[in-house]
């Protein structure tokens, strides 16, 4: 009677320093800070060394708590890893949606059972999720602060996948789980943002030295220019040359244009960069609209004899805010003026297709060779090149079309070949 009783007591305390060690060991990897993957099959390789769970699964909710997906798995010849079950079928989502465990076996011989009674032969029954001939199943839900963070998966082709026992020790280690699994999904959210904020910080390094690069060269040029000309007034002055004094004003009166749009284009791209620009949408009635630009553009014009033709529906609106608009059709404009040569042809067309709006712009102009073509949107392609009398810019023009017609909630395509001009599309929401 001794005997059994010591012998007794000697497996009660052998099962509970088993349970000691298990949660000694779990604790100790729990509290590893990891990322969710590395957590995961971390579990599942202590559940398999303590309580021999050969096939196993984790399986984790989306944020509706409709689905669950499988992200870890063990013991599988098949990995099935993003196979997903909804809420409320099968073992695994009725455990979920009820967040209580289940524990299923005999699982063939009731298939076989329910096939054999069945007047229609040959029932169709949910294929398992994990082995195709499973004995025994049980998953628990691993809640943490009142949400469910995953559902653990067991199966086994035994009767029995552990003791009950062992059962209701490893559902005591449910919420362990779950705070631990929880853990890691909130250390992987961590590193994403450091992810996306060191990317967001390294292209506004970017950003801020091409800025710099643009104002310290692109300026230096008009100011430069100013400066010649003061001179050549102050000469020509002294000579008494009111001719040339005369002759000097055009050109005082073009660097002037030249720097302010500059200069527009430069504050409007710095504003884009830091979120300064709010549109304020309002109905644009885009005849009257369209002809106040081109008229911004008749010196120009005139200046290297291009012709400009307007084509553009009556009546027709858009939905749209005014500045940014304005200045994406402007930077447009001014591009097409630049690369097309003296004597040539640009034509404005807005017209109604369906439930758009499109606005092209064509030239006559040089053209654009592929891989300048790529480059178009971006500050780190090549930079702009000169028009076709020595033009200058600053590469910001068409970035600021692209940005400020996605603003507007459209879109820019161009069409293109190296000597036989451009067409750039800007496509909107009609309603």
């Amino acid at each position: 009677m001794e005997t059994a009783a010591l012998h007794k007591l000697t497996t009660q305390l052998e099962c509970s320093q088993r349970k000691m060690d298990i949660i000694t060991k779990v604790s100790f990897e729990l509290s590893k800070l990891v990322s969710l993957p590395q957590k995961l099959h971390t579990i599942l390789d202590i559940l398999n060394d303590q309580f021999s769970l050969q096939n196993s699964m984790i399986l984790v909710p989306d944020g509706e708590q409709r689905q669950l997906t499988v992200v870890a798995s063990h013991g599988y010849d098949e990995d099935p890893k993003d196979k997903v079950v909804p809420f409320g079928q099968g073992i695994v989502g009725l455990s979920a949606a009820r967040r209580k465990h289940i524990n299923l076996t005999g699982i063939r011989r009731k298939q076989h059972y329910m096939a054999a009674v069945s007047h229609e032969g040959e029932l169709n029954f949910l294929k398992p999720l994990g082995l195709p001939d499973a004995e025994s199943q049980v998953a628990i839900p691993l809640v943490a602060n009142d949400a469910l963070v995953a559902v653990l998966m067991a199966e086994s082709r035994s009767f029995c996948v552990f003791t009950r026992d062992d059962e209701n020790f490893l559902i005591t280690l449910a919420q362990p789980l779950a705070v631990s699994i929880q853990n890691s999904m909130l250390y992987d959210s961590m590193e994403e943002k450091i992810r996306e904020r060191t990317a967001e910080l390294q292209r506004l390094s970017e950003t801020k030295d091409k800025f710099f690069s643009i104002i310290s060269h692109d300026l230096r040029g008009p100011v430069t220019s100013f400066q010649s000309l003061a001179r050549l007034f102050s000469h020509y002055h002294k000579l008494g040359q009111t001719d040339k004094i005369d002759s000097l004003c055009d050109k005082v009166d073009q660097s002037a244009d030249n720097l302010n749009h500059l200069l527009e284009n430069l504050l409007d791209w710095s504003l884009s960069q830091t979120n300064g620009i709010q549109c304020v949408f309002e109905t644009i009635t885009l005849p009257g609209f369209l002809k106040q630009i081109v008229a911004l553009y008749q010196d120009s014009l005139l200046a290297k004899e291009i012709t400009l033709n307007l084509s553009v529906e009556d009546d027709l609106t858009l939905q749209a805010d005014h500045h940014t608009l304005a200045t994406a059709i402007r930077n447009l404009v001014s591009n097409a003026i630049k690369f097309t040569p003296r004597g040539g042809v640009i034509t404005m067309v807005a017209a109604r297709h369906e439930q758009l709006v499109t606005l092209s712009i064509r030239d006559s102009g040089v053209g654009i060779d592929k891989q300048k073509r790529d480059a178009l949107f971006s500050l780190r392609g090549q930079r702009t090149t000169c028009g076709t009398e020595r033009e200058k810019g600053t590469g910001l023009g068409l970035i600021l079309v692209k940005e400020f017609t996605e603003l507007n909630h459209g879109r820019v395509a161009i069409e293109s070949e190296q000597g036989h001009g451009t067409t750039f599309t800007l496509t909107f929401p009609g309603k």
